[in-house]
């Protein structure tokens, strides 16, 4: 039996409460806690992708970079032009490689994940790039590597 229009409305308010809730946990830097509380807005409303990405989130600051993949591409499903889960895809990548290649090898990796038609910035118009580009540019700075700006080349069209 399918839930009712009002039933699903209560879910959605509710899910929306615990959503500012974890917010406000991960403002004071109580992860665990923002982590709990957005997985119970998932479980009310799990085709919110701001649940996911907000959940991401806090995953990254935990370093828990296999559930970081594992709800970005869970939100970059529910909205694949999301530019926040674009960039927290490629930044749990870029740390992983910081971790384990050198760096001619994680450069290479950087540029095959922003390059080409299978890159996380296929699709996407030089804004959303450049918001991109700067974003994973920060997290980059944590992860205690250094991104070159984004070069762009004018079209010969």
């Amino acid at each position: 039996m399918r839930p009712d229009a009002e039933t699903l409305a209560v879910a959605a308010r509710q899910a929306e409460r615990l959503r500012k809730d974890g917010n406000e946990c991960y403002r004071r830097s109580r992860f665990g806690a923002a982590i709990d509380t957005y997985t119970k807005a998932i479980t009310l409303c799990p085709t919110v992708p701001v649940y996911w990405t907000n959940r991401a989130l806090c995953h990254r600051k935990r370093n828990y970079w296999q559930k970081v993949e594992e709800d970005s591409r869970k939100a970059l499903q529910l909205d694949h032009d999301s530019v926040k889960n674009k960039a927290q895809r490629l930044a749990m990548r870029l740390c992983l490689s910081a971790i384990s290649l050198p760096g001619k090898e994680r450069d290479q990796e950087f540029e095959t994940w922003t390059s080409g038609r299978g890159s996380l910035y296929a699709g996407t118009g030089l804004a959303a790039k450049t918001r991109i580009h700067r974003r994973v540019q920060g997290i980059g700075r944590v992860c205690g590597f250094s991104i070159a700006p984004l070069v762009v080349f004018p079209s010969n069209n």
